[in-house]
């Protein structure tokens, strides 16, 4: 496995130990929207770290479908804490499908946070790439072959690329979380690794 790959890989392990030592430091609201959240929270964890496992075992076609899931998670979490009416939330805990079109629903949280672009601009960078590689398009199949053989050919950048981009998702529904729950300590702490991520 190349340096880099493991480096992040070893970076990641501290900062999951910090979030999880955050998260199991506090008990949450049982309401439905509080649940939805920490479920989400939960959710968007467990892809994280299926995520790492897969690309230490080589599987790397697996951890990339997997990313489009956690930005899905990470934009509907935003949407539920600051759009989602109670009639919505109700709508979620009955399987109805209550969430607006992707490209509305980020330039809603956007407005809803005060955010300018930010979330519409982190979609319209990666959401069709992201779909390719969950669907099993061009960008997967390309990457099934080489030299003529099927082997799986993924680059150490993209590797990296998606390394960090769930660790960065991981981190804003973190900043989200303890947000929402008022936990500023946790908040605090969680925007401070944001800040110094890339040092």
């Amino acid at each position: 496995m190349d340096s880099k790959v493991t480096a992040v890989i070893q970076k990641t392990s501290v900062l999951k130990d910090r979030l999880r030592h955050l998260v199991t430091s506090y008990e949450y609201p049982t309401d439905k929207k509080s649940q939805t959240l920490v479920a989400y929270h939960s959710i968007l964890a467990e892809h994280h770290s299926a995520i790492f496992l897969l690309i230490q075992n080589d599987l790397c076609g697996s951890a990339f479908a997997l990313a489009r899931p956690v930005y899905e998670i990470l934009y509907r979490a935003h949407w539920v804490a600051a759009c989602a009416d109670e009639k919505q939330i109700e709508g979620i805990f009955e399987d109805k499908d209550i969430f607006p079109k992707m490209h509305d629903l980020v330039s809603q949280i956007d407005s809803a946070f005060n955010t300018g672009d930010f979330w519409r601009t982190i979609k319209k960078n990666s959401w069709s790439p992201m779909n390719d590689y969950t669907h099993s398009g061009i960008r997967q199949i390309g990457r099934r072959f080489k030299d003529n053989q099927v082997n799986q050919n993924y680059e150490t950048g993209e590797i990296l690329e998606l390394l960090n981009g769930s660790n960065i998702a991981l981190l804003l529904i973190a900043n989200l979380f303890f947000s929402f729950f008022k936990k500023e300590y946790a908040c605090s702490e969680v925007q401070e690794i944001i800040l110094n991520y890339n040092k």
